[in-house]
């Protein structure tokens, strides 16, 4: 059964609502998250505190390097398949929290990032 122009209308309408609500909340930048603060600790090593995209998950029955999903994109690091025009369904990196969904991808402001970042003694 064919597609009638009025029901792909209201499919594109839907997912322009969908990611203009998901714009609101996907952290700027490259990462799927937003750096809080940092912390140098004894031996050298530093720890930083983030808040995670909402949209980010981790599936703990995949494997390592490959657990990261996003369920705004609903395809993940494991994901099988490959779309239509031949590329890969799945994602390459999301286990590592790189963005793969390209909202809010742009680099913020060097300045105004650091300002967010609290640094912890």
């Amino acid at each position: 059964m064919p597609v009638t122009l009025d029901i792909e209308r209201r499919r594109q309408a839907r997912y322009d609502r969908r990611m203009e609500r998901a714009a609101a909340v996907v952290p700027k930048g490259m990462y799927c998250y937003t750096p809080k603060s940092v912390r140098y600790r004894e031996d050298g090593s530093i720890s930083m505190k983030i808040e995670p995209c909402p949209y980010w998950k981790r599936r703990g029955d995949w494997p390592e390097q490959g657990y990261g999903y996003c369920r705004l994109m609903k395809v993940g690091d494991n994901t099988q398949g490959r779309q239509l025009n031949g590329r890969r369904l799945g994602t390459m990196f999301l286990w590592d929290q790189v963005k793969e969904c390209g909202i809010n991808q742009a680099f913020p402001d060097e300045d105004e990032h650091l300002e967010s970042i609290t640094v912890e003694e």
